[in-house]
């Protein structure tokens, strides 16, 4: 089993989704659980965060899976993309990607 933690910073509130895409480049099939959560107020901590997206999925090898339009109207996100199964090791990629804003960012 393996846990890779993220974060995922919103300050301005920019963007409303994001995506997190994952590619099994190994040979054997492997099964992921993503996690994602905030925190109510950034000040409390990881004592206060409330977990708003779980998902499992397996993905065989050489398979791409894309977690599609996670909600993102918070400052911060912090994320867990855990490997799960008998196996000690997985060859797992994963890139998270903001989407488009639904507005222009303020001029400075």
């Amino acid at each position: 089993m393996a846990i890779i933690p993220f974060i995922v910073e919103n300050p301005d509130r920019l963007f409303q989704t994001f995506d997190v895409r994952v590619f099994n480049y190994g040979t054997d099939p492997v099964i992921l659980q993503l996690e994602v959560s905030y925190a109510l107020n950034s000040a409390d901590g990881p004592s206060a965060l409330v977990v708003y997206v779980l998902r499992t999925v397996e993905l065989n090898a050489g398979q791409l899976f894309t977690f599609a339009n996670i909600f993102a109207d918070f400052d911060v996100m912090t994320g867990t993309l855990t490997t799960l199964g008998l196996e000690e090791e997985y060859n797992v990629t994963f890139n998270v990607t903001p989407d488009f804003p639904v507005f222009p960012p303020p001029f400075g």
